[in-house]
């Protein structure tokens, strides 16, 4: 089935007559990294329109259980020192900054989910995607030099590679806590200039101009168990 998520009626339509016990919204604009705020614009409408059309197909059908896709940018695209976040940080909070659209919609999604009635809502808080063709993009920009490696390494990120990420969602499907909102992170954060070199090292660009190692690839078995 096939239906577009911001034409409410024909998404109904689409949805007439199925039933299901779980959404899952993992809906994109982006097939590559965001290169300006504009790129972010459909993708916002996704997690605003979209996750209310969402809402309203999981009812029409008898879902239960609703997972949508967040990430981890709603704590605020700023820089919030060395202590690691967690789920009871405050998020999606406007900062007067050009990237409050991007907060607003993740934290819109969010609240539409956790707090529609009848229905088991849950927010997946993902790092930056690495890893299968999450690595695509990446790759491409630094064979094309448009994506250095900053002198001094540049700011923490966390990340989550793909496969990783497919696995906590099914986890949270089955044992997540309704209501709940959880960082889907690896174990630990790393510069984006080490995220760079690792991946210019492992595609032969020659782009890295110093030796990092990927994140181990594991997620916190906590972050699908326990409450914030």
């Amino acid at each position: 089935m096939v239906a577009d998520v911001l034409d409410r009626e024909a998404l109904l339509r689409a949805v007439d007559g199925l039933s299901a016990d779980v959404v899952i919204h993992q809906l994109t604009a982006l097939s590559k990294p965001p290169a300006k705020l504009a790129d972010m614009e459909l993708t916002n409408t996704l997690r605003t329109i979209g996750t209310t059309h969402l809402v309203e197909v999981a009812r029409a059908i008898g879902a239960r259980r609703f997972l949508t896709q967040s990430m981890v940018p709603g704590y605020g695209y700023i820089d919030h020192g060395t202590r690691p976040l967690t789920e009871r940080d405050p998020f999606g909070r406007p900062r007067g900054s050009k990237v409050d659209p991007v907060v607003a919609a993740m934290h819109a999604t969010e609240q539409q989910v956790v707090t529609a009635d009848g229905i088991e809502g849950i927010a997946l808080r993902y790092g930056a995607f690495y890893g299968l063709t999450g690595s695509l993009g990446l790759i491409a920009a630094l064979r094309a030099g448009k994506l250095p490696v900053p002198r001094d390494g540049g700011g923490f990120m966390s990340w989550i590679h793909l496969a990783d990420a497919a696995a906590a969602t099914v986890v949270a499907m089955d044992k997540g806590v309704a209501g709940q909102a959880y960082n889907i992170v690896d174990d630990e954060p790393v510069t984006w200039g080490q995220m760079f070199a690792a991946h210019a090292k492992a595609a032969g660009t020659g782009l890295g101009t110093h030796t990092a190692h990927l994140p181990r690839r594991r997620t916190h078995p906590s972050r699908l168990t326990s409450r914030s």
